[in-house]
C-alpha cells in the first residue's frame, strides 16, 4: 500500500487529492476521482457566480450619455419620474458623487435626502418682535 498524490489545478487553485492505495486500485482512483470532479465542479460554481456579480457591477456602472450618471441611478430616477416624484438637482448630483452601487442604498440615500431638504424648507425665520413686521388686516 503506497500514496498516490494528485495535483489538479483550476486557474489560482492548487488541488491535492491523495489516498492509500487498497486493494482495488482501480475503484480508489474512480472515487479520487470523484471527489476531484465535486471539488472541481464547486470551484466552477463559484466562479460562474463571482463572474456573474463582476458583469453585472460593471454594467450598472456604466455611464448613461444622455444623463451622465451610472445607468443603475438612471433606473431609479426613472422609477421617481414614473411615480411623479420630483428629485432635485441638489440630490441627483450629491447622488452620483457617492457613487452608489446598490439600487436600495440609491433609495435609501434619495429618501434621507428628501426628508432633509424638507425639513431644511419648511425652518420657518425667527421674529424676536411681533410689530417689526406690519399687520395685514
Amino acid at each position: 500500500m503506497g500514496l498516490i498524490p494528485t495535483l489538479v489545478t483550476v486557474g489560482s487553485m492548487v488541488i491535492l487529492a491523495s489516498g492509500l492505495v487498497a486493494t482495488n486500485p482501480t475503484h480508489r482512483i474512480k472515487k479520487d476521482k470523484e471527489k476531484t470532479l465535486k471539488l472541481l465542479q464547486n470551484a466552477i460554481d463559484q466562479k460562474s457566480i463571482e463572474l456573474f456579480n463582476i458583469r453585472d457591477r460593471v454594467e450598472n456602472s456604466k455611464i448613461d450619455a444622455r444623463y451622465n450618471l451610472t445607468r443603475l441611478e438612471v433606473r431609479v430616477l426613472e422609477i421617481y419620474d414614473n411615480s411623479n416624484i420630483r428629485v432635485p438637482v441638489e440630490i441627483v448630483e450629491d447622488l452620483h458623487l457617492q457613487q452608489l452601487e446598490d439600487e436600495a442604498d440609491i433609495f435609501k440615500f434619495i429618501e434621507s435626502q428628501r426628508k432633509y431638504w424638507k425639513l431644511e424648507n419648511s425652518k420657518v425665520p425667527f421674529r424676536k418682535k411681533e410689530t417689526q413686521w406690519p399687520n395685514k388686516t
